[in-house]
């Protein structure tokens, strides 16, 4: 007797997981930040200035 699980596994194909994640590009909030940067770009270059309004000590 062979104690080898091939035998069960042969001619089956592997599995995937069960749960694959999700890469972060793909993301709700990845999407969303991105969103944003692409929304401020545009308004940069339209407005073609940066005003800092409250600026902090940093």
């Amino acid at each position: 007797m062979i104690d080898d699980d091939s035998a069960v596994a042969e001619g089956s194909e592997p599995t995937a997981p069960a749960n694959p994640r999700t890469p972060y590009s793909q993301r709700p909030v990845a999407r969303a930040r991105r969103e944003k940067a692409h929304e401020l770009i545009e308004r940069l270059v339209a407005e073609g200035r940066v005003r800092i309004t409250d600026p902090d000590v940093d």
